[in-house]
């Protein structure tokens, strides 16, 4: 297990899972379109793009839809079927957390196993996040630490929309212009069109920190492979 601490909140991920996660996220980011070319991470990715990637990787149709559900918290939810894959996403959201849930079931489908598969509905998903259970977002509470799944989807889907060498190298862009070296975390919503949420997630330093750990880990057992 390895461990991050983000506010009051400690974080234990096993280590195995979050590399082989951001291993994914870092494929997905250099996949064709998704960003303007590989190691280019201006701007802000494709979700069509990922969802194409992503598609190549089933033999089944992938479905997204922008659509209605009954659920006070869901922002999204995948339905598995043996003929097709649904996800179906809270149309109510603004744009950037529609960006946001997009990025991350479709990263569930590249990063799941089968023991990640629930087959409780949405109102079961539900109570797990009004109990804290399930994502970052979920906040802090005795009950217990987020899904690892959850965790690990939301982690991956944040370095797609915001990589942490694109941050390394927008801090140092900053300080070669002689400004403050920090990212200031609305224009970066904006800019990487994802919720200010998990843009400031993203430039959280021991978020960063554990990410880059994490990343270069990634890095070297593909180039060993």
């Amino acid at each position: 297990m390895r461990a991050f601490l983000l506010g009051p909140s400690m974080y234990l991920i096993d280590v195995h899972r979050i590399e082989s996660a951001l291993g994914a996220a870092l494929e997905v980011c250099d996949a064709p379109e998704v960003y303007l070319e590989p190691g280019n991470y201006a701007g802000h990715a494709s979700i069509d793009a990922m969802l194409s990637f992503t598609q190549g990787k089933y033999d089944i149709p992938i479905h997204l839809w922008d659509v209605t559900f009954e659920g006070r918290i869901t922002g999204s939810r995948i339905e598995r079927y043996n003929d097709r894959i649904e996800i179906s996403i809270q149309s109510g959201q603004d744009e950037r957390w529609k960006r946001f849930c997009s990025a991350k079931e479709l990263i569930h489908l590249l990063i799941d196993g089968q023991e990640d598969v629930s087959p409780y509905g949405h109102d079961r998903i539900d109570e797990l996040l009004a109990k804290g259970l399930i994502g970052l977002a979920s906040g802090v509470n005795p009950t217990g630490n987020p899904t690892q799944s959850e965790l690990v989807a939301e982690i991956a889907a944040i370095e797609i929309l915001y990589p942490s060498s694109q941050i390394i190298m927008d801090l140092a862009a900053l300080e070669n212009n002689g400004e403050d070296r920090r990212l200031n975390v609305r224009r970066v919503g904006l800019e990487r069109q994802m919720p200010d949420f998990y843009a400031s997630t993203a430039l959280n330093p021991a978020f960063r920190q554990y990410v880059q750990a994490a990343m270069e880990q990634c890095q070297k057992t593909r180039k060993a492979t």
